[in-house]
């Protein structure tokens, strides 16, 4: 391989490859898939939830934090990284 193999792996970690991509546009998923991850999704929802109502009302204090990390986790959202 030597010293031009490596120069070319080099590369093609640096240039970028076009890529054709996109979100998956409402009503592609089948419903039965769809079904499927709200029922994956669902208990770790809802365990969150009622955890953060718990927190909250052993620490009210809390509210100002946890308003914060929600703004805060909207704004990397936000940002084209």
């Amino acid at each position: 391989m030597g010293r031009k193999g490596s120069s070319q792996s080099f590369l093609f970690v640096f240039i970028p490859e076009q890529a054709i991509a996109m979100h998956i546009m409402e009503g592609f998923l089948p419903i039965e898939w769809a079904l499927f991850w709200w029922g994956v999704t669902l208990p770790s929802l809802i365990i969150g939830l009622l955890s953060i109502k718990k927190k909250l009302q052993e620490h009210p204090e809390f509210k100002m934090m946890l308003g914060l990390s929600g703004a805060f986790a909207f704004v990397l959202s936000a940002l084209k990284i």
